[in-house]
């Protein structure tokens, strides 16, 4: 079976190191569900340029199964980006068009905050759609900065794909997106995988808009995320000095 017809097909139908390799049901992975979800919704949109925040075996499907559109993925984690690009050179031959670039966290303005998330860096000039699965966690709103970082070459109709929307914080972060665009977007939920919020674009824009709720829920999370730090630090400084 050729690798286009197994990257559309249920991860069953491959054999054991191919399927250990690409399978999407484990660990932090988007899931086979939402996967197929995606490559369905983004061929009705015609996608031709995708941008993905936090890379993974979800980037290698997707290079598979829509080998006619150019891939961009963003990643922090220099070991699993040279995993993910191991992959790469693995399971992807010629005709397919996946970028993995290394950009390192950083803190970053936009209107209502400042956010720990991906170094912003030129992206392709237009873009049909942005998925969004990374910066982790830990960073709280990492996330929430990566549609600001999109959103101006995200074309009219094009769509952004937040993951893990069963999460408060993910769906926190959706809620901001609307106060930062008012308007700006038609939103639905699929639940599929870890739950998957689709927006789609409306109409162009200014820039992000400065709401108070964002600020105080951008304050609250940055102390949060200070605190941890230096929770950790005092940990580690303790674990020395008994050493």
């Amino acid at each position: 079976m050729g690798w286009l017809s197994m990257a559309t097909h249920p991860i069953s139908v491959l054999a054991g190191s191919e399927h250990d390799a690409l399978n999407l049901d484990r660990g932090w992975a988007i899931r086979e569900d939402a996967f197929r979800f995606l490559v369905n919704d983004l061929t009705r949109l015609g996608a031709r340029t995708v941008v993905e925040f936090g890379s993974g075996v979800s980037s290698i499907r997707l290079a598979l199964a829509l080998p006619n559109v150019h891939i961009v993925c963003i990643e922090s984690d220099r070991q699993f980006r040279d995993r993910i690009l191991a992959l790469r050179s693995q399971f992807l031959g010629h005709g397919h068009s996946l970028a993995i670039e290394l950009r390192e966290l950083a803190w970053q303005r936009y209107a209502s905050g400042i956010y720990l998330s991906y170094r912003f860096d030129s992206l392709p000039g237009e873009i049909d759609a942005a998925i969004i699965d990374g910066p982790p966690a830990w960073t709280r709103r990492g996330r929430e900065a990566c549609l600001y970082s999109v959103m101006k070459p995200l074309r009219v109709a094009g769509r952004v794909y937040l993951d893990d929307y069963r999460r408060r914080a993910e769906r926190r972060i959706v809620k901001n997106w609307h106060l930062a665009y008012p308007g700006s977007f038609a939103m639905s939920v699929q639940n599929v995988g870890h739950t998957v919020c689709v927006l789609e674009k409306l109409k162009e824009g200014a820039g992000p808009q400065f709401a108070f709720p964002t600020f105080v829920d951008n304050v609250a999370q940055n102390t949060v995320l200070a605190f941890r730090w230096v929770f950790r630090g005092f940990r580690w400084k303790r674990r020395t000095s008994l050493t």
